[in-house]
């Protein structure tokens, strides 16, 4: 797993050329890109990533963010097993960025 597949505030998945942070999905888990990702390597249909992770938000914001991630980096994600990382671990800088420890990387 490399630091790119993570989903939030990274230079490669941008809208309005800002990075994005949704605090409701990032506080579901939503991290890294394949949390997106069906078993097949597409991404989930919008009423499984609502059911999945207890998410209230619209098609046009799941539209948009499965939009704005590259091809490249949707199939480096698809190549990667799911990681299910214990959250204790997280250390805040604020309330919308975070520094994360893996201990794999």
């Amino acid at each position: 797993m490399k630091w790119e597949l993570i989903l939030w505030n990274i230079k490669d998945i941008l809208i309005d050329e800002q990075p994005l942070f949704w605090k409701s999905s990032y506080e579901q888990k939503v991290i890294f890109i394949n949390d997106l990702l069906s078993d097949t390597g597409g991404f989930l249909p919008f009423n499984q990533f609502k059911e999945e992770y207890n998410i209230k938000t619209n098609f046009l914001q799941y539209h948009q963010i499965t939009s704005a991630i590259p091809s490249r980096l949707k199939q480096t994600s698809a190549e990667q097993p799911k990681i299910h990382y214990d959250f204790t671990n997280l250390f805040f800088l604020s309330e919308n960025k975070s520094i994360i420890h893996f201990e794999e990387f």
